[in-house]
């Protein structure tokens, strides 16, 4: 019977022992067990340049054989898509500078997108940075467009020339509009219309994500939206317009209109859709000069204009500039 015990004394004391040391090497020393740690991504073998294919870009493809390098890279991307259509991809990996030569006029697509971290193109110049009269432009993730300070124009002027190919713009995530003034000079004693972005003639302005900051003119000092023709649409469903203002136009006097946003026209009207209640809440911030005062001011409707969508003005907002 002692023989017994001591046989049981003993395995049950080496089972104890080999748990243990099978626990402590599991985790490496005594350490607090845990997941294993996440391996970095792999490196982003892209490479920039003019693809003829829409994004998403993988390491496999690669960019059209175009000089398109330095600050001349906008206007040969442009002057290539003009003379072949279709659906293209700009990768730039690096800041860039350009005058306002950009004239989108065919029935292309582009998306221009930065890669490897924000990537911003400067308007060296005054006049529109990019100007879209027929087909499609569309600011991807990680781009800035930077306007000129004092400049006479809009940075992006959407302007349709032929109701069969009407003019597009879209701004999705990771992409801002700003710095720009739409005013002819320092004195601001002219009107411009629309700091960041203007949309006429037909044309579409779709804001699926996106800021457009820090822009001014006296109507509408983020988005003018003009209807001098039938169909003129800006539809926000995302991203944000802050800390845009409508200036004063000729004396200090004069009011500006829409510090975000102004919804105007001579014969047909704009429209500008609104498509949710968070939406509407992501313009703010913006101000325009009422009684030569800087005064908060997000968004003006003047008649014929149209303002729809679930979070569509009030009447007191409309009449006060909300």
């Amino acid at each position: 019977m002692k023989n017994t015990i001591k046989i049981i004394g003993i395995i049950s004391l080496t089972l104890v022992i080999g748990f243990t040391f099978f626990s402590c090497s599991s985790d490496g020393g005594g350490g607090s067990s845990g997941p294993p740690p996440t391996p970095p991504p792999p490196p982003d073998l892209r490479q920039p340049g003019l693809y003829a294919i829409p994004p998403p870009i993988v390491a496999s493809d690669a960019p059209l054989a175009l000089t398109t390098t330095g600050d001349n890279i906008i206007a040969k991307s442009i002057a290539y898509i003009n003379a072949t259509p279709g659906t293209y991809t700009l990768l730039l990996d690096t800041d860039v500078s350009t005058a306002p030569t950009a004239n989108l006029t065919g029935s292309s697509t582009l998306t221009i997108m930065g890669l490897r971290g924000m990537r911003t193109i400067t308007l060296s110049s005054t006049g529109n940075l990019f100007t879209i009269k027929a087909g499609t432009l569309i600011l991807g993730k990680d781009i800035t467009l930077k306007g000129f300070a004092i400049n006479t124009s809009s940075v992006i002027n959407v302007s349709t020339t032929s109701s069969s190919n009407p003019a597009r713009f879209q701004m999705e995530n990771g992409s801002i509009i700003t710095g720009n003034g739409a005013r002819a000079n320092s004195d601001n004693n002219k009107p411009g219309a629309g700091g960041a972005v203007l949309v006429n003639g037909g044309s579409f302005f779709d804001m699926k994500g996106g800021e457009i900051k820090g822009n001014n003119a006296v109507y509408g000092g983020g988005v003018n939206v003009q209807g001098s023709i039938a169909g003129t649409t800006f539809t926000m469903s995302g991203g944000t317009i802050t800390d845009n203002t409508a200036m004063y136009a000729g004396s200090v006097g004069d009011p500006g209109y829409g510090g975000g946003v102004a919804v105007m026209g001579s014969t047909e009207g704009g429209t500008f859709i609104l498509n949710s209640p968070a939406t509407k809440a992501n313009i703010h911030g913006n101000q325009a000069y009422i009684d030569s005062v800087l005064k908060p001011n997000q968004v003006r409707v003047f008649t014929p204009g149209k303002i729809q969508g679930t979070a569509a003005l009030t009447t007191e907002e409309k009449a006060s500039g909300w």
